[in-house]
């Protein structure tokens, strides 16, 4: 989903690389907010697909089960496991996608 949207890949990649120190900064936690809510109206003004999230929470929670399958899928040490959680993901997003 984020390859069409490559200024919110990089804002995301961005966002990785920084220090955990620097996570934890107040004011580096107002700036990923506030780039979070941008990525999330994106999404939803974005173009119109089937499975598209309609609105922000909806955005909301598709980011939310993207950033948690990543986190699962690298987290697991099998690439069958971790290709497992990655497909169920996008099944759960994604509900019409025929390939």
């Amino acid at each position: 989903m984020l390859d069409s949207f490559p200024l919110l890949r990089f804002k995301f990649d961005l966002i990785r690389c920084l220090p955990k120190r620097m996570k934890s900064n107040d004011l580096a936690r107002a700036a990923f907010e506030a780039e979070l809510q941008e990525v999330a109206r994106v999404i939803a003004s974005g173009p119109k697909a089937l499975d598209a999230p309609p609105d922000v929470e909806a955005a909301f929670a598709a980011l939310a089960a993207l950033l948690g399958g990543v986190t699962l899928a690298r987290a697991v040490s099998t690439l069958p496991l971790a290709q497992a959680i990655a497909t169920s993901v996008v099944a759960s997003l994604c509900p019409n996608k025929r390939d």
